[in-house]
């Protein structure tokens, strides 16, 4: 079962997750998902996981590099990630923008500034401004600590897509993390990726569970196990 709101299309929430699909009128076939899930880890934590340590929490992730630096809180990352047989593993390159320790108000001014700061290429503008129209209907009244990560695919002149991969295209990837206090935080994150060699009723269908299976991944990545003995207080 499913709602609609603003746009959205909510399925409801399952398993600790709300799932939500939006259709975008800028030409491109492909809709926006939008996955919200709460972490036991604050923000800062959650973000440095999601930059550097895919590899805890994507199953399929070969390998990655940062190509280019472009300053401190940017730089061009190329990666590739393994894909289901028969299809080829699927090459990215993008151009990573994060933001830490912001406060986010109720009208989405400070939002705005992030996402269109340093990303020259590769999404519409009637993408961006969905992934940020998206981000401010996440927010109330009440300022909180956050972080945010944008990726957007672009061209690189020392990117290298290796032979037999598929380069797939992000076109838009946003991540919100909000703090919750007491160490816990909120990640919404947006999505709108194009895997290549896939057709519009598989993204219908399956790619709304994959960006569940991968915040879940990511949630549970951050969960210690305590396999010692117990210990009486």
């Amino acid at each position: 079962s499913y709602t609609k709101l603003k746009g959205w299309t909510s399925f409801g929430k399952n398993n600790d997750l709300d799932l939500a699909f939006k259709k975008l009128d800028d030409g491109h076939p492909l809709g926006l998902w939008k996955c919200s899930i709460e972490i036991e880890a604050p923000p800062i934590e959650i973000l440095n996981r999601l930059l550097n340590e895919r590899n805890l929490w994507d199953d399929d992730f070969q390998s990655g590099n940062i190509i280019e630096k472009l300053n401190r809180n940017t730089h061009v990352y190329q990666y590739t990630i393994n894909s289901m047989a028969p299809l080829a593993s699927r090459y990215f390159c993008e151009v990573r923008s994060w933001r830490t320790n912001i406060q986010l108000n109720t009208n989405g001014s400070y939002q705005n500034k992030i996402l269109s700061k340093n990303l020259p290429i590769g999404s519409s503008s009637s993408t961006s401004s969905s992934a940020i129209g998206s981000f401010n209907s996440t927010q109330n009244s009440q300022q909180r600590e956050a972080c945010v990560l944008v990726c957007t695919s672009i061209e690189h002149p020392n990117a290298r897509c290796p032979p037999k991969l598929v380069r797939a295209v992000t076109l838009a990837s946003r991540y919100l993390i909000q703090s919750y206090g007491c160490g816990k935080s909120k990640v919404t994150h947006l999505s709108r990726v194009d895997l290549m060699g896939r057709s519009h009723e598989w993204y219908s269908k399956v790619y709304g569970s994959i960006l569940t299976r991968s915040m879940t991944k990511l949630r549970d990545s951050f969960v210690h196990i305590n396999t010692g003995p117990e210990t009486k207080v």
